[in-house]
């Protein structure tokens, strides 16, 4: 970030890493939420696909963002891509999955670090981790798609107001 008022040491500068510390720290302790929810084989979709007259697919989702076409008689791997490129690699079985997730996560857990609020961590179909405050639902973390303990280049959960100049 840089700009009139924007040095290394100005106030602005320190409240904008101390939100990005905070956030980083806050993503942390929801994926560790998240992966204390979920079973230990680490599946957390896992349906079998039929399209037309073509053969059934098994789509599984696993954490952290694999997603995987299996053959459902064998369970041979037919193909294995991250998250972050199943859009491009697999799109047919990543439309599935967002259908039939119908806009809700594929995990969600509750915490509250100490001495902090509750908040509740979820993990969605496009591999990303997101952290929202219990009360009011406020987003104060999101990862790189399929990298649950990476909080996302540029996440800022300081909005426009917290930002503004003010007279004490």
């Amino acid at each position: 970030m840089s700009g009139p008022g924007f040095t290394p040491q100005s106030p602005l500068a320190k409240a904008v890493a101390a939100s990005h510390e905070a956030a980083a720290a806050r993503l942390r302790r929801g994926a560790d939420a998240l992966g204390a929810v979920i079973p230990s084989h680490g599946v957390l979709f896992d349906r079998l696909l039929r399209v037309g007259t073509t053969a059934p697919v098994r789509v599984l989702f696993r954490w952290p963002s694999v997603l995987m076409l299996l053959d459902p008689e064998g369970g041979e791997i037919i193909r294995e891509t991250a998250a972050a490129d199943m859009l491009a690699a697999a799109a047919r079985a990543a439309a599935f999955v967002l259908q039939q997730q119908r806009g809700k996560p594929l995990v969600k857990a509750r915490f509250q670090p100490p001495q902090g609020a509750r908040l509740v961590a979820t993990f969605w179909p496009d591999g990303v981790v997101r952290v929202h405050a219990a009360k009011g639902g406020a987003l104060l973390a999101e990862s790189e798609p399929g990298q649950p303990y990476t909080l996302r280049a540029g996440f800022c959960s300081l909005s426009a107001q917290d930002l503004a100049p003010r007279i004490d």
